[in-house]
């Protein structure tokens, strides 16, 4: 089967093309969300759309990341994951190869979904860091036997934990946008030059989240307070049946105080009965404490 195809750079077709096209089941299929990374990174959209016999069949959504003269997936950002290539499940096992053929040089891109990477023939690797993931029916929506799958130290020391910040003045409050300043800055005080907040495009990124007003999908800050004052901030996302642990940072001196937030977070997504949570990839220091599962995923460069 012959198949033609042309660059659509126009903001308006792109989000047709997006909306025609996407299945709509992950946060990351999502047009809006990807959208407030698209307009914080301010990259030229570069879809490479698929044609035969008059009906367009997919497109591989890229844009060009002017700063690191890359080509990458569109509102990706080298954050955003479970990223796949929007073409018809009628042709994608085929034909996806002869997509990527299209593909221009200098393309990176990252995390790309499990279901998809296994249709590229050639030059797609794993990723050095896991996806990190849980599904709270396999605990039958219980924090008590999520916790008996830790080991005993481990066990202890989270509840040591709930306990001693259950015994302070603490507060838990949501959507104070104010917060995600302290959010900033605690995550900076604890990677320094590794935190993506280092780049001003990706914090206007997340400031566009908090901002969004749409009702696809919901984010939610919330901070932890001792005595009135700010000492741990987590941001995730709902869509649909699942939450996405966005990003969160404490006071460094404060590993209760993270705890126990992680476990507000993880109680609620059990208590809603939702499918899974996805703490995205890298361990950031307390994934594997918390003993998440583990996912691959994998880029491909050219």
């Amino acid at each position: 089967m012959k198949i033609d195809f042309y660059v659509e750079k126009r903001i308006k077709d792109c989000k047709s093309l997006w909306n025609e096209f996407s299945k709509n089941e992950y946060l990351t299929d999502n047009w809006e969300y990807r959208l407030c990374f698209h307009n914080a990174y301010k990259n030229t959209p570069y879809f490479i759309v698929g044609k035969t016999k008059g009906e367009i069949i997919g497109f591989v959504p890229l844009e060009y990341d002017e700063k690191r003269k890359s080509y990458i997936f569109f509102g990706g950002a080298d954050w955003n994951e479970q990223m796949r290539f929007l073409i018809k499940d009628l042709y994608k096992h085929q034909y996806l190869h002869t997509f990527i053929q299209q593909l221009p040089h200098q393309a990176s891109l990252r995390f790309i979904h499990p279901e998809d990477a296994r249709f590229i023939k050639e030059g797609v690797i794993k990723e050095e860091d896991f996806s990190y993931y849980l599904v709270p029916k396999d605990y039958d929506f219980d924090m008590e036997t999520y916790l008996t799958t830790f080991s005993p130290r481990s066990r202890k020391n989270i509840r040591k934990a709930l306990r001693r910040i259950g015994k302070l003045n603490f507060k838990i409050r949501k959507g104070r946008i104010k917060d995600f300043d302290r959010l900033i800055n605690f995550n900076i005080q604890r990677y320094k030059k590794d935190s993506m907040f280092m780049d001003d495009r990706f914090t206007l990124a997340i400031k566009n989240l908090l901002m969004s007003k749409t009702s696809k999908f919901i984010i939610t800050l919330v901070t932890v307070l001792i005595d009135n004052q700010v000492e741990a901030i987590s941001l995730f996302a709902e869509y649909k049946r699942g939450l996405v642990y966005l990003e969160g940072s404490s006071d460094p001196s404060q590993s209760d105080v993270s705890r126990f937030l992680d476990y507000h977070i993880f109680e609620h997504a059990f208590k809603k009965k939702l499918d899974y949570i996805d703490a995205l990839s890298g361990d950031c220091g307390w994934k594997e404490r918390w003993r998440l599962k583990k996912k691959t995923l994998f880029k491909l460069t050219t």
